[in-house]
């Protein structure tokens, strides 16, 4: 019977840690599928540039940034869409 209760637990143990697991690399990822168009921002003081991203170019920077972790960034990590690269019509910035 305690043997019993020992095999259960290890059972129960090793799935919370296959469930935790398969959430920790799932979830706060990127998920660059619904990426179609992209473009380069950058704007100060003097410049205002704005530059559609060349198909090679996005499947690059896609493939860099899928499947990547996200983190929170509280305090702000002082970022901003001046220099960054929108994609789908600025549904989507990565600063």
């Amino acid at each position: 019977m305690k043997c019993e209760k020992i095999m259960l637990l290890s059972i129960i143990g090793m799935l919370t840690m296959i469930v935790g697991s398969i959430c920790l690399f799932k979830l706060n990822r990127t998920d660059m599928s619904f990426v179609k168009s992209g473009e380069v921002v950058f704007k100060n003081d003097t410049l205002n540039i704005s530059a559609p991203l060349s198909e090679s170019d996005l499947f690059e920077i896609i493939n860099i940034l899928d499947g990547k972790m996200l983190y929170k960034d509280n305090p702000s990590c002082s970022f901003n869409n001046n220099i960054a690269i929108k994609f789908n019509s600025g549904t989507q910035i990565f600063c």
